[in-house]
């Protein structure tokens, strides 16, 4: 008689374990999914990435999309990289005439890579408040850009002007 009433017991103790599996499951592939999306395979940018990818977007006057995503990565990555970014006279500048430019993807990313730019200090910041804070205020007040999430919204509006 003991044996069937330890079964119930022994069916919910294997229940409980295979639900916490699943939730250990879920919550890695929603990690993993979450870096998926946050990242770019590009792996760690370097200080010296940071200064032969500006040459580049400066000598040809036009950062493509991969540019901007590796700018944008890059910043998060490291406060050396917003430096090195910073050092660089007139990187900031082909940034600014991608996020002021006519195709949209490339406003959205020029944004973006303006907003986690703005995680530098107080000098950076002042920055990009002097190149491109009017226009950043106009995107936000006038985006009706269906690809602008609320998500990026917030991200925008909490730039460090």
């Amino acid at each position: 008689m003991e044996e069937a009433q330890d079964s119930p017991q022994i069916i919910s103790e294997l229940r409980k374990n295979r639900i916490l599996k699943q939730k250990e499951h879920q919550e890695f592939n929603r990690a993993r999914a979450f870096d998926k999306d946050r990242f770019v395979e590009s792996g760690i940018v370097t200080e010296q990435d940071i200064t032969g990818l500006c040459s580049r977007i400066k000598r040809r006057k036009h950062a493509t999309d991969e540019d901007l995503r590796k700018l944008s990565n890059a910043f998060l990555q490291s406060e050396a990289n917003i430096s090195a970014f910073m050092k660089i006279t007139g990187a900031i500048n082909i940034v600014v005439k991608e996020f002021t430019g006519n195709d949209r993807a490339q406003r959205l990313l020029a944004a973006q890579c303006l907003c986690n730019l703005s995680l530098g200090d107080e000098v950076c910041c002042s920055k990009i408040a002097t190149f491109a804070g009017s226009y950043l205020m106009i995107f936000l007040i006038h985006s009706n850009d269906n690809s602008l999430s609320v998500s990026s919204r917030e991200k925008l509006s909490f730039c460090q002007f």
